[in-house]
């Protein structure tokens, strides 16, 4: 392999590995399996669909005995993106606030907006924007939820909650009820409440 095909030396392991877990998939899986892998809308779907195969995750298991928990919680995260409009750049969201890219920056360092890191770009979900400003007392429930890493934060706003009768938090604070999504909130955490 030509490591000057590849802007570094980890750019050109990394493509090996990836090759040769590819290699292996195709390999392992039959046809029929490939064909209906191959149908899945993104790339990203075609290899979780790839991977969760039941002869690959025995494989994989062999390997990793947390592959097929690692590969749930990956769907758990692509779905969490997803919800409630999906994920918005950090121009994106400069440009429907009304603000220049510098300080989404700085509400996101400040903890009152949310994002998430992938690689090494940062996303925001959408449902935190309505119209030109953020949903009203966001910035309050993310302050209460600042122990709470940024994935458990998204879970919180966009899942059912049990303190808000099967609601989730941004249903609730929609319909302009933030105090109980306050409590809730705060009392994350505690002894594992949800």
């Amino acid at each position: 392999m030509n490591v000057g095909m590849f802007a570094t030396k980890e750019h050109a392991i990394f493509q090996a590995r990836a090759t040769r877990a590819v290699d292996h998939l195709l390999a392992t899986l039959d046809s029929s399996v490939l064909v209906e892998a191959a149908s899945a809308p993104t790339d990203t779907e075609v290899l979780l669909s790839a991977l969760q195969q039941p002869s690959v995750l025995n494989s994989l298991l062999k390997q990793d005995p947390l592959a097929e928990a690692k590969l749930r919680g990956q769907r758990m995260r692509k779905e969490l993106l997803e919800a409630e409009g999906g994920v918005l750049g950090p121009e994106e969201v400069g440009n429907l606030l009304g603000i220049q890219r510098q300080s989404v920056d700085k509400r996101r360092k400040a903890g009152t907006l949310l994002a998430l890191e992938l690689g090494n770009r940062f996303v925001f979900p959408a449902w935190q924007i309505e119209g030109n400003r953020t949903v009203p007392h966001l910035e309050e429930v993310l302050a209460a939820l600042h122990n709470q890493d940024e994935w458990r934060k998204l879970s919180f706003f966009v899942n059912g909650n049990i303190r808000l009768d099967g609601k989730s938090p941004l249903e609730v604070m929609r319909a302009g009820e933030y105090e109980d999504v306050l409590k809730a909130a705060r009392s994350l955490g505690e002894h594992g409440a949800a």
